[in-house]
């Protein structure tokens, strides 16, 4: 299991390194951009593990990091989970800023303890 932690762990931080160019992707029918490396340096996440920061505070966790097949195709499926005491209004630049990091990937994000769509701001 060490293993297999340890492995993710580096695939992780491996891949947050590699950057690709701008394509768009759709978010709740809105088209989402990557983000530009100016952008990434000052949006303000960060990851530690598997447990994402924004402005030095844990927001978030990388809850799975799946490989599935589907339809012959392999993909990528990243699933993150919003802490309930965070900011969910900070959902869309956290979708960017995977979707910047993982263009290929299936992201998800899960609200913890949270109604579907409700926004806190705190």
């Amino acid at each position: 299991m060490k293993k297999i932690n340890l492995l993710a762990s580096i695939i992780l931080i491996s891949i947050f390194i590699i950057s690709c160019g701008t394509t768009k992707k759709s978010f709740k029918g809105r088209p989402i951009q990557k983000m530009s490396q100016k952008e990434i340096s000052e949006c303000g996440f960060s990851i530690d593990s598997t447990v994402i920061f924004y402005e030095g505070k844990p927001i978030a966790d990388v809850m799975s990091w799946e490989w599935e097949s589907f339809n012959g195709r392999v993909i990528q499926e990243i699933s993150l989970t919003i802490r309930k005491d965070s900011q969910y209004s900070k959902a869309t630049e956290l979708m960017r800023y995977f979707y910047t990091r993982f263009p290929k990937a299936k992201i998800e994000i899960n609200f913890d303890g949270a109604l579907y769509g409700k926004e806190e701001n705190k």
